[in-house]
């Protein structure tokens, strides 16, 4: 009875002094890591640098013309915003492919005067000029996009598609037995190739570096006179445009 009673408060004591113990207290719940996974929206803004080679050609009418053409760079550097759109999918883990449209809107001009020669002996033909110029008012673009995430908010990206440029060329050439002018525009369709990288600072909301170049290719136009270019003149034309951008995109779902 005695050794009963004995154990019986030595067992008392025991859960009592375990209620008087520190509780511990649940772990902090674990932030989740962010996605990139879903669509988004954004706008970007840049610098946008324009070359477009030019030659208008003589032919038929060699006796009036440089018989080598006429040919020069019209180039320029201008500003260049507008907005985008996509979708982006995480895999595997560290991966992301999607697919942007973007639209932007620039004003790149450039131009250039040559006067001409003589076909026979390159001799300038006084009271003559050839003026050449072009417009980039607005370039687009649908690409795809893969990258690597070096972190969970931090990727870098390639990407490529086919971009579309809106394009004013204008061309007048005089002498004195000679006067030609045309004006057109064309929605040029080219490719385009760049990358960039792009990072998450805030939930739903990233920021990124952009370049990517565009080639146009050539095209070729002509350009007709009631004297002498009746059956037209040609007039080839080779645009490219680099550009360089920062925006900001939000993602849905956040």
């Amino acid at each position: 009875l005695i050794a009963a009673a004995f154990i019986s408060s030595v067992t008392v004591t025991q859960f009592a002094a375990a209620a008087d113990l520190p509780t511990k207290a649940p772990p902090a719940p674990v932030a989740p890591l962010p996605t990139w996974t879903g669509f988004y929206i954004g706008g970007h803004g840049g610098l946008g640098w324009t070359s477009a080679d030019g030659r208008w050609d003589p032919l038929p009418s060699q006796q009036f013309f440089n018989a080598f053409g006429q040919q020069g760079d019209f180039n320029d550097t201008a500003f260049i915003g507008g907005a985008q759109a996509g979708y982006n999918w995480q895999f595997a883990p560290t991966w992301v492919a999607g697919i942007e449209a973007d639209w932007s809107w620039t004003n790149a001009k450039g131009g250039f005067g040559e006067g001409w020669r003589q076909a026979f002996n390159g001799a300038p033909i006084p009271n003559s000029l050839t003026n050449l110029n072009m417009s980039l008012n607005w370039l687009a673009t649908v690409r795809g996009r893969i990258g690597y995430l070096f972190t969970p908010q931090a990727l870098a990206y390639f990407t490529g598609g086919v971009a579309w440029g809106h394009i004013d060329y204008s061309a007048q050439a005089t002498s004195p037995e000679y006067n030609a002018a045309t004006s057109f525009s064309d929605t040029s369709v080219g490719y385009v190739l760049g990358g960039g990288v792009e990072w998450m600072f805030a939930p739903g909301w990233s920021a990124f570096l952009e370049g990517n170049f565009t080639d146009f290719g050539n095209e070729d136009h002509l350009v007709f006179d009631p004297v002498v270019c009746t059956v037209g003149c040609p007039f080839n034309t080779k645009a490219t445009a680099a550009t360089a951008l920062v925006g900001v995109n939000y993602r849905f779902g956040y």
